[in-house]
């Protein structure tokens, strides 16, 4: 037998080039019987696992480990599992590594089951030692390793240590300890470059010493020629090691109640009370509910997913009990009565016309898929409960991976190969424009390191670069996980396995999605705010209210969750929302493929003549104006028309959306088969099935579009009627983003509600509602952090600050002078009565001098309006204090003008500021100019045409009051207004 041990793959991260798949693939090219995977961690055994088994080689787990040595870089052991108890132990092996970074020597011992051990050729003190000619040392290591359990003394002519093969290899023999044969594995033979190039990104000198390319099986021959009796052992051990296979692991979490009892029985129990308390006040049938859920119950009983539902209920009861905000719903588990009964979701699906068998379907086994929002900064203190009720080794969070993305691997090649500025540019260039290799390297043909470059990025693309932390799902297991996965370090004292989340689905683990949403945290905190002044409960805001569609029909749409968009904030002028269910229908539609429906519903909804393809369809597509949106429909129509089950029509919808041609005939004939047997004409059934294909790929979930619809609605409402709250909040919210935060400001300021600029015995971390307005953070200004502010706040309670010199004086330590000129910039210190220029200009060292400098002379100097309105836009993002329209009113009385919503056809003045200007060129060659213009209290486009652009273009200055002369053009096509002049105030 011929085969080799140390062989890795690309797991080994930034240290390996092999693609996994290509790995495996020459393998078995070469005739392999078994593969090696050797990494310093476990993150691809599924992986590779799966991919051995494709090809028919036997996959032998294993992991390079670091134990104590006296190696600079390093003294390693290969461990190797022999059967499943051994995979295991190599589990645990790899999770003490990952925590730890080196293993102690009694861990090994005393999980070496199943084990088997092997030296690491160069990498391992005891080849260094006998190359020494160290006897001592290498015995004593000898000695040492011996005590790890089954071991083997792995030998690598390649090494920089291959001179000692023969040597080693006698002295095994005299000493009865058997030699493996090693050949590490990090590249193809070629690829030497592209190695060296992806080491030299975390590396930067590094110079390839030794050969690590794979070898071919006749190469392996040839390098171990004269030793070849190594392979001898190597056929003894092969045949004692075990074809480990995975079984998918199908038993749930249980979920132990305090009442001993079924979980079935208890599931029942609190879903029967639950929805008794949700139909208190509900004028409805109230049969067809119960019926329901006794139908859903005996589902989610018979597949076994019981425990499924009560682990889900109790945390978001935690949550819910401890003031963590939890989203109304979203998916197909808003279709479930039981989980609207538990108050997992808030959406009553039968209100809706929602269907439990899109979310779980009896002639389909599939897991249970429910995802729950909370508000993003508590998201973390469920997962800790979770953790901490079903135990530590049961809880994980689970790994993705950040590849090499072609845009980064270039970046990375830029630096390695010192390709200069212009050359880069083009590069990103023509990989923006999707240019195909051959048009990029004759671009570089004169430049021979370019195309280099981009072929070594090319070889590292898709290559696994780091570990990250998936961004919602967590594993919760029956067993514990630390006996069967390998795990990691994890955030907030709960474990990460090493795998990714599709591994582990197809290992039968329970993953659960935790989503941490911002707009939850908006809500949650406006929320609070109302309850600080008024008894407030999102959940009974009436779902009609007026004021709340006419600002979404108007375009009302800033910080609204899904709606923010240009694009759909148009669409939801041009539908004029009017109802829930419109709001529903636009989330439905607002995606690619349905979108071109868009127009259609609008249109009928206004009035436009239309029929339904059967008359018995109205009460399935009258809700969308006879065209099908929601899966639902589809689910429904087949139902009514042609005799399915809902369970038969959800797999009908499944196979119609894999587009197979011999799934779409067969179905079709079945379709019409039952169709006619329920009654209908051969015609017209095919004419029905038609009309499904047409809308099949764009029928979007109606579960999931009525839940995001609620949360869309809910923050609506909370904006129009609880405007300061919700702005306030919105505005701590979009903290690190200056831009974000100016648009939300000058909103406010045109709703009536003033942004007040930070002072500094009052602001805190986050936006306040002052009785004046809204009052800023003092980690709103440039380079104050949130810790900073927090300090200032701590120091502040135990006494407000007297002046500069006394806030200078109690965080000494803690600022610096560009924090003191942001802050004086801000205006965070004018409470105390001095200019700018004496805190911050040249007689600021002897402000303090009450015997020079008297409060008169303080007070009289200050610097340039326009010097401090840069200032404070360059510490705010925006002026606040010295906006160019503090002196609005006396400058609107003196140039006779007027305010924006009072021009129309006439032209009148208007005083603004040009924020953005477009200049393009007519059918004419003519140029003229579009342009945004805030004023006071609002914005507005205008346009300059060809004529008067060429007038005023040198007025089209920015930060700058300019008087507008203009009007209103309103015409059957286009409506704007139109600027006939323009002067400089």
């Amino acid at each position: 037998m011929v085969g080799f041990f140390y062989g890795q793959t690309e797991y080994s991260m930034l240290d390996n080039t092999i693609h996994m798949e290509d790995y495996v693939s020459f393998a078995h090219k070469e005739g392999y019987p078994f593969l090696t995977m050797t990494d310093e961690n476990l993150c691809g055994f599924y992986k590779f696992y799966k991919l051995c088994k494709n090809v028919n080689i036997k996959p032998i787990f294993g992991l390079k480990i670091k134990i104590d040595g006296s190696r600079k870089n390093g003294n390693y052991v290969l461990a190797y599992a022999k059967n499943m108890i051994g995979f295991r132990n190599l589990c645990k092996l790899s999770t003490e590594l990952s925590m730890n970074k080196v293993i102690k020597d009694d861990f090994i011992t005393n999980n070496n089951e199943g084990l088997f051990f092997i030296s690491a050729g160069s990498d391992s003190d005891l080849d260094i030692f006998f190359a020494e000619r160290n006897k001592k040392k290498f015995l004593d290591e000898l000695k040492r390793l011996i005590t790890f359990g089954e071991f083997y003394i792995g030998i690598d002519p390649r090494s920089i240590c291959g001179h000692i093969s023969l040597e080693i290899l006698e002295f095994s023999k005299k000493s009865n300890i058997l030699c493996l044969p090693l050949s590490k594995t990090k590249y193809f033979e070629g690829d030497e470059l592209v190695y060296q190039s992806l080491k030299r990104i975390s590396i930067r000198d590094f110079s390839l010493d030794e050969d690590m390319h794979f070898l071919t099986s006749k190469d392996l021959v040839q390098e171990f020629n004269g030793i070849d009796s190594i392979f001898n052992n190597l056929d003894v051990l092969y045949n004692s090691i075990d074809d480990i296979t995975f079984e998918k692991n199908t038993v749930l979490p249980h979920y132990k109640n305090d009442y001993g009892v079924e979980s079935n029985v208890y599931l029942e129990s609190l879903a029967s009370k639950g929805l008794s308390k949700r139909l208190e006040n509900k004028k409805v049938d109230k049969k067809r509910y119960y019926d329901r859920l006794s139908y859903e119950l005996s589902v989610i009983d018979k597949m076994g997913y019981s425990d499924y539902f009560l682990i889900v209920w109790d945390y978001v009861k935690y949550a819910k009990k401890n003031n963590i905000y939890v989203g109304p719903g979203r998916g197909s588990a808003c279709g479930s009565l039981t989980a609207y009964s538990l108050g997992i979701i808030d959406i009553d699906p039968i209100e809706y016309g929602l269907l439990f068998e899109r979310f779980l379907n009896p002639e389909r086994v599939s897991m249970p898929d429910i995802d729950t929002d909370f508000e993003d900064e508590k998201r973390d203190e469920v997962i800790k409960y979770v953790s901490s009720f079903y135990g530590k080794n049961h809880v994980s969070y689970i790994s993705a991976f950040q590849t090499f993305k072609i845009k980064s691997s270039i970046r990375d090649m830029v630096n390695i190969f010192n390709i200069d500025v212009k050359n880069q540019k083009k590069m990103v260039m023509l990989l923006e424009e999707n240019a195909t290799d051959e048009e990029i390297f004759n671009e570089f043909s004169s430049y021979p390191v370019v195309i280099k470059a981009i072929k070594v990025a090319r070889k590292l693309e898709g290559l696994p670069r780091s570990i990250s932390t998936h961004a919602a799902g967590i594993i919760i297991s029956n067993d514990s996980l630390y006996e069967n996965i390998p795990l990691r370090e994890g955030m907030n004292d709960v474990v990460q396995a090493q795998i990714e989340a599709s591994d582990l689905e197809e290992l039968g683990y329970l993953k659960m999605d935790f989503l941490g949403i911002r707009n939850l945290q908006i809500v949650s905190n406006t929320i609070n705010s109302i309850n600080k002044r008024e008894k407030f409960d999102i959940k009974k805001i009436p779902l009609d209210d007026k004021k709340t569609f006419e600002a979404l029909a108007n375009g009302d749409t800033l910080g609204v969750f899904q709606l923010e968009g240009k694009g759909i904030t148009t669409k939801c002028k041009k539908m004029s929302i009017s109802s829930f269910n419109d709001l529903v229908a636009l989330l439905a539609l607002y995606r690619p493929g349905p979108m071109e429906n868009i127009d259609t519903y609008i249109e009928r909804k206004n009035g436009e003549y239309f029929s339904y393809p059967v008359e018995s369809l109205k009460p399935i597509l009258e809700e969308t104006y006879g065209i099908i949106i929601y899966q639902e429909q589809i689910l429904k129509i087949a139902q009514s028309y042609a005799g399915y089950s809902l369970g038969e029509a959800d797999l009908l919808r499944r196979a119609i959306s894999k587009k197979k041609h011999e799934i779409l005939e067969s179905e079709k004939e079945k379709f019409i088969s039952r169709a006619i047997s329920n009654g209908a004409l051969e015609s017209e059934a095919k004419k029905i099935y038609e009309y499904i294909l047409k809308f099949a790929d764009y029928g979007f979930n109606k579960s999931h579009a009525v839940g995001y619809a609620l949360l869309s609605y809910q923050m609506a409402y909370l904006k129009v009627n609880y405007p300061k709250e919700f702005l306030c909040n919105l505005l701590t919210n979009a903290l690190g983003s200056k831009e974000e935060m100016r648009n939300i400001c000058e909103y406010s300021i045109k709703r009536g509600i003033p942004i007040l600029a930070p002072m500094i015995n009052y602001s805190t971390d986050k936006f306040i509602i002052g009785s004046k307005g809204i009052l800023m953070p003092l980690n709103a200004i440039t380079s104050i952090t949130r810790g900073l502010a927090n300090e200032i706040t701590e120091l502040r309670n135990e006494g407000l600050f007297t002046d500069i010199e006394d806030f200078k004086n109690r965080l000494s330590s803690k600022v610096n002078e560009n924090n003191i000129s942001y802050l004086v910039d801000a205006g965070a210190f004018d409470e105390f009565k001095v200019t700018h220029f004496h805190m911050t200009g040249k007689k600021n060292n002897t402000f303090f001098d009450k015997y020079i400098i008297n409060e008169l002379s303080i007070n009289s100097e200050e610097y340039p309006l326009d010097l401090l309105r840069k200032k404070e836009y360059e510490a705010l993002g925006m002026n606040i204090k010295y906006d160019l329209f503090n002196e609005y009113e006396a400058l609107k009385n003196k140039n006779n003008a007027c305010d924006i919503e009072e021009v129309f056809e006439n032209p009148r003045n208007v005083i603004g500021t040009i924020i953005r200007s477009k200049v393009i060129k007519t059918k004419k060659n003519e140029e003229m100019c579009f342009l945004t213009i805030k004023t006071h209290n609002s914005f507005f486009e205008a346009t300059l045409f060809p004529e008067n652009y060429n007038k005023y273009h040198d007025l089209i200055i920015y930060d700058t009051l300019l008087l507008f002369n203009l009007g209103k053009r309103v015409s059957s096509s286009r409506e704007g207004y139109v600027i006939f002049e323009i002067k400089k105030i």
